[in-house]
């Protein structure tokens, strides 16, 4: 018995039978270790191949060029035009738009080739992905993120003993479908993270719902799942119906900035920095009904890993769509003047006025003097940013007030100015951070308060000021707490 058949024996204990089944074919796939027939549209050209997963997430596909394949095959050919690889039962499609590279010997005789692929899939019938029960596992790096501390309470096990301390799962109820979102270890070095479920779904509707738990998942650990990703589909009864698709998407950010704090600390409780199952569940509906929202949420992740002047603009349009969607509109500041008749009113005296100069300026001046008029009663973009926080009984403070007014800086390419004491303390670098941090902690405060989280929250502005000034001076950082800031009720 190999060491793979005795990993797959462990991992079997502690997932269910489909998905361990499932495991073993994306193992078979990934090995290198699988002789395939190589099927071209080429009259007799069918090659002897094998597959193997590269740490890229492309599969190199290795076959040999017979001579006398010499007058019919063009090395263009797989950029062109699909191909096939079948071995006992197994069919993988490979698509023309799918293959990345082409490389083959030179030389006399038989000549070594290869081409790279980013995607296959086991069918050519999208009806099989309709109705049907799916999953998907999409891999991630076990040494560079720890899925089992990630600011959300696992509340279930796959194991096969449901009465084991060890928890890997949440479900997750929408439009009527049971979701399980759990995690897997395959080897030291990589695992999954596992979506399924048992109800009938289309594979849109399925790939919308994983959509909306990645983004969840990335606002509060600041991990947005995006490696790479096998999918799997069969319809009830059908065993037919069997089919898979593999596509590489290259595009995973691990920020190193959860907002929820994966620490563990003496005074302070895990149910103080991670959200219940409930609560996960319910920010997963909130993002899969709004797509505005679920963009925000990686928005947030994005800006999260970026330093500069980008990072401010990204988080201030974050903040400026959450707030447009989770609070009601009766809930944004109010007009300065409240009085509909002496609004009007004012308008109307000021517009008459600025008629009186029309002749006397350039008709762009005018046409900008009149289109301010008509604003004339609203309150400024930071004024309406700062007021959802009131509606929703979360308290800002001077600091707070003055990042969310740098809103329209960041927006017009200029940088924050120290107002207070404390502001004019920092370098100009310090400042800048601190303020974007601070725009990113504001938007994940209010998606968290709307889903019912009243706990804490990481400051990365204060944290990340600290752990600086603190290597500067030469001390250790090491196992250095994070700042924290509560939410409130």
């Amino acid at each position: 018995m190999d060491e793979r058949t005795i990993k797959f024996q462990q991992i079997s204990d502690t997932i269910f039978e489909d998905d361990n089944a499932a495991l073993k074919l994306i193992s078979l796939f990934e090995s290198g270790k699988v002789d395939f027939k190589l099927a071209t549209a080429i009259d007799n050209v069918i090659m002897d191949a094998n597959m193997l997963r590269e740490s890229n997430g492309e599969f190199l596909v290795h076959f040999n060029l017979l001579p006398e394949w010499e007058d019919k095959f063009r090395m263009d050919y797989f950029f062109e035009k699909p191909a096939i690889l079948a071995t006992h039962g197994v069919r993988i499609l490979i698509n023309n738009t799918d293959v990345t590279a082409f490389k083959q010997s030179i030389g006399e005789g038989i000549k070594q080739a290869s081409i790279k692929i980013n995607a296959f899939r086991g069918d050519l019938d999208d009806n099989k992905w309709k109705n049907s029960k799916q999953s998907a596992y999409y891999r991630y790096d076990c040494d560079e993120f720890k899925a089992y501390s990630c600011g959300v309470f696992y509340d279930m096990t796959t194991s096969k003993d449901q009465n084991s301390s060890w928890k890997n799962c949440v479900k997750i109820k929408i439009d009527n479908r049971t979701i399980l979102f759990f995690h897997v270890r395959i080897e030291d070095n990589f695992g999954y993270f596992v979506f399924k479920t048992n109800d009938p779904i289309n594979h849109d509707d399925f790939l919308h719902i994983i959509n909306a738990i990645r983004a969840a998942f990335s606002l509060i650990s600041g991990f947005y799942i995006a490696d790479s990703a096998y999918f799997f589909s069969m319809q009830k009864g059908k065993k037919d119906t069997l089919t898979y698709r593999y596509e590489n998407f290259n595009e995973t950010i691990h920020t190193k900035r959860p907002l929820l704090d994966n620490h563990s600390y003496q005074d302070i409780s895990r149910e103080e920095l991670h959200l219940n199952s409930d609560q996960f569940a319910y920010l997963v509906k909130l993002l899969y009904e709004n797509e505005e929202l679920l963009r925000s949420c990686i928005l947030l992740t994005q800006a999260s890993n970026i330093n500069g002047l980008p990072k401010g603009c990204l988080a201030a349009v974050a903040l400026e769509t959450i707030t447009n969607v989770i609070v009601p509109k009766d809930k944004i500041a109010k007009p300065l003047i409240e009085d509909t008749e002496i609004s009007s009113q004012l308008k109307y005296e000021l517009k008459k006025a600025l008629k009186k100069i029309k002749g006397k300026v350039t008709k762009s001046t005018y046409d900008s003097l009149d289109s301010k008029l008509g604003k004339i009663n609203e309150r400024s973009n930071s004024s309406k940013l700062g007021s959802p926080f009131g509606a929703l009984s979360i308290n800002l403070d001077e600091e707070d007030l003055y990042c969310i007014s740098c809103r329209n800086r960041f927006l017009h390419g200029s940088l924050p100015t120290p107002t207070t004491d404390f502001f004019k303390s920092l370098t100009d670098d310090e400042l800048l951070n601190l303020v974007c941090n601070r725009l990113i902690m504001l938007s994940t405060m209010l998606i968290l308060k709307k889903i019912g989280y009243e706990h804490d929250v990481v400051d990365w502005g204060y944290t990340e000021i600290a752990i600086r000034r603190m290597m500067i001076m030469g001390e250790s950082v090491s196992g250095i707490g994070r700042a924290h800031r509560t939410i409130g009720n």
